[in-house]
């Protein structure tokens, strides 16, 4: 899937052909980020990129692509829209959706079209719930949550790929 207010790397479909061809059990690999990537790579690429399973939120959903598996997973555990797709994006790892990220991104942004997301839909989207301690608390719980599910998702996924390369 690519949004049509993106520009494209030339390389784009040599990095599609590896993600394809690095042996891993995806869902659905994005290829672009509106943030920093932070996580825990899962598998090298060509020209100095990785495959990572991301620990914080890269944001965007610009660019990705789904198997054939990953679309079924998708759309049983997405099918019913409870927040934008980037942010479910962003929490594939709470249900339990294997969704890596290509970095650096061979799709970006393009800086020069005008967004159509108005500041009342950013608003809108925006998590309007008052701070307190209590929320400040359950962000940290979560975060440490994700980073360990990220990083015992990681591990499964390099074990697979290991074990398929010996037979």
């Amino acid at each position: 899937m690519l949004e049509d207010d993106v520009t494209i790397s030339p390389d784009l479909l040599q990095v599609s052909a590896e993600v394809i061809a690095a042996g891993l059990q995806w869902d659905a690999v994005r290829l672009s980020a509106l943030k920093p990537v932070r996580g825990i790579a899962v598998a090298e690429l060509s020209h100095g990129r990785r495959l990572v399973l991301p620990n914080k939120s890269p944001s965007g959903a610009q660019a990705y692509l789904v198997s054939l598996a990953g679309a079924r997973r998708l759309l049983d555990r997405l099918s019913v829209p409870r927040q934008a797709i980037d942010t479910a994006l962003d929490a594939y790892w709470k249900s339990g959706l294997c969704i890596p990220i290509v970095t650096p991104c061979p799709v970006e942004e393009d800086e020069l079209q005008p967004s159509t997301i108005t500041a009342n839909d950013a608003a809108r989207l925006a998590s309007a719930e008052p701070k307190t301690a209590l929320r400040h608390w359950a962000r940290v719980a979560e975060a440490q949550r994700r980073k360990i599910t990220v990083y015992l998702m990681a591990r499964k996924t390099k074990a697979a790929r290991r074990q398929r390369h010996r037979t």
